[in-house]
């Protein structure tokens, strides 16, 4: 018994170790950083300027690459530099060297500014590439910190065609200030790193080292806002609603807001030197240095002192939004990162903000006076010198702006009514078909006979409307810019056969004069109300499922932008 014992002792001494020192040896990763060279993937909030997605998950893969290679994994990378390799070339390299997993990074963008969060990508559900996809998109959302987008399953390319388990992995928005801003630092681009590097290991069933690869660990900058005119950073005394911005020389600005309870808190921020200022209406701006240390909160509570004047200071916000699509301020078509010039009428003085993720923006404490206001963005037409009058208190001054090259849009209505009875006819299908590029546009009558059409483009078009009972009704309309075309349609009831003006045929022993009229046709007609698809203006090319990403015809569809974003 007691030999048994310590034989069973020595076995747990020898096993132990070697499981909880396990490594990636022996497994062949290949780690595929997307778009690069004459692609750049998609473009961040700072326009053409570098980074973009492509410079981004390269440092990313490149900090990957370290890791799995310092846990003792082979690794094939499908580009180390700035150049352009196909999709074809990424699955050949992956396949003809026999990987154990493919793992393929890329970030998000999205004409929305809102649009944020972390998404991973499989082939389809089910295997092991969904359980390496879960594991990626669970370690991601832990070191990034993210909106949850989910696990998602598509045809792209890459993860299609390779023949071992892979994933696709969409981790920040470059189209989204806040996410560009944190991807940008080399911080957030390492925590990226790690969550794939952890859930690779999670993959094989191997404990990650603590501190592989290269890179400090990010610090966090916290605290709260309060009113120090009143007295010291106490409950009750906090202020809610103040702009906070993290400020390092050579890099963006990080903005956050005081919560309800005057807290405002910076994650993921890079070791190193700050300023923090903190802005609110009717309280002086105040500002304070940081110093961020590796892996450590760093507390900054700060105190505002009222504004001499008090109610007689005036402030103004607004949202910019896009003015040409016909959406108006709505939330989704507001405009990120457009720079508001405030301009005093006497005087001149400026005064300049940009506006944040949700196309808001504000201006604090102005003396009430006359302004003009002035927004661009690169790929709108710069609004000049919109006239405003402040008055004490709060001024609001949403602002709409036009795409460069955009149509103005116009439209077209009218009411359907019975050539005989004038009365209104509901359910009138009313088609225009564009005499230029042939695309069809439906709507039906209303109750009231009334047909409308928004936002179309300007063109000469056929306005085709039918009816049950009515004939068809066929003419011409232009749609011209900014304006509003009416075409008030009649339509003729159809005629109905009358019994006396139909005979039967004769027997073989009468005699057909020449006025009789015989029925020499079959009593059945073809069913006009029965459309061949083919046939049908109203149907096009475009209602078709695109099936191209599927990639079954063997062409490849490169990318276009980050080309493995849908945004839901």
């Amino acid at each position: 018994m007691k030999i048994k014992l310590t034989t069973y002792i020595a076995i747990c001494f020898f096993f132990i170790p070697s499981i909880l020192f396990a490594t990636l040896s022996g497994k062949k990763i290949c780690v595929d950083p997307g778009h690069g060279g004459s692609d750049p993937g998609a473009i961040g909030t700072n326009g053409s300027a570098l980074p973009n997605e492509a410079d981004l998950v390269l440092d990313v893969d490149l900090r990957l690459q370290s890791m799995l290679t310092d846990d003792a994994a082979t690794v094939v990378m499908t580009r180390t530099d700035e150049v352009e390799v196909s999709l074809a070339n990424r699955v050949a390299i992956a396949n003809s060297n026999s990987v154990t997993i493919f793992v393929s990074t890329h970030l998000n963008s999205s004409d929305l500014a809102s649009a944020n969060g972390t998404e991973t990508y499989a082939y389809q559900s089910g295997g092991n590439s969904q359980t390496l996809a879960t594991y990626i998109q669970n370690e991601l959302l832990d070191h990034l910190g993210r909106t949850n987008r989910g696990v998602k399953y598509s045809g792209f390319y890459v993860i299609k065609n390779t023949t071992m388990p892979a994933a696709l992995s969409e981790g920040l928005f470059v189209s989204n200030s806040t996410e560009f801003n944190l991807i940008s630092q080399a911080a957030t681009r390492q925590e990226h790193a790690l969550g794939v590097y952890h859930a690779i290991c999670s993959y094989f069933g191997v404990t990650p080292k603590d501190d592989p690869g290269t890179g400090e660990t990010p610090g966090e900058v916290k605290g709260f806002a309060y009113n120090e005119t009143k007295g010291g950073n106490v409950e009750g005394n906090r202020i809610a609603g103040a702009d906070c911005y993290l400020k390092k020389s050579g890099e963006p600005d990080v903005h956050v807001v005081t919560s309800a309870t005057g807290l405002f808190a910076f994650s993921s921020v890079d070791p190193g030197d700050y300023t923090l200022l903190i802005e609110k209406t009717g309280f002086n701006s105040a500002t304070k240095d940081v110093t961020v240390t590796s892996g450590n909160p760093t507390w900054a509570s700060t105190g505002l002192t009222e504004s001499t004047g008090g109610t007689e200071t005036a402030w103004i916000k607004g949202f910019v939004f896009n003015d040409s699509n016909g959406l108006g301020n709505d939330p989704e078509n507001r405009i990120a990162n457009a720079t508001c010039v405030l301009k005093k009428t006497v005087g001149g003085a400026e005064v300049t903000v940009t506006t944040d993720d949700s196309g808001f923006f504000r201006f604090n404490d102005l003396e009430p006076a006359d302004y003009t206001l002035t927004v661009s963005k690169t790929g709108f037409v710069t609004t000049s010198d919109k006239p405003l009058t402040l008055i004490a208190g709060e001024n609001w001054a949403s602002t709409g702006i036009a795409e460069q090259g955009a149509v103005e849009l116009g439209g077209l209505s009218g009411t359907v009514t019975s050539k005989t009875s004038y009365l209104a006819i509901a359910g009138a299908q009313c088609v225009i078909t564009s005499k230029t590029s042939g695309d069809p546009y439906t709507v039906y009558s209303d109750e009231t006979g009334k047909y409308e059409f928004t936002d179309i483009i300007p063109d000469d078009y056929t306005l085709a409307v039918s009816a049950d009972g009515y004939e068809k009704w066929t003419g011409d309309v232009t749609v011209m810019t900014d304006q509003n075309a009416v075409k008030d349609v009649e339509l003729t009831p159809a005629e109905t056969a009358n019994d006396d003006d139909v005979s039967e045929i004769p027997d073989e022993n009468e005699t057909v004069n020449d006025t009789d009229v015989v029925e020499t046709v079959d009593n059945e007609t073809p069913d006009e109300s029965v459309i061949d698809p083919d046939d049908d203006p109203g149907i096009t090319d475009s209602d078709e499922t695109d099936d191209s990403i599927w990639d079954d015809s063997g062409e490849i569809d490169e990318e276009v932008g980050c080309g493995c974003s849908f945004i839901d």
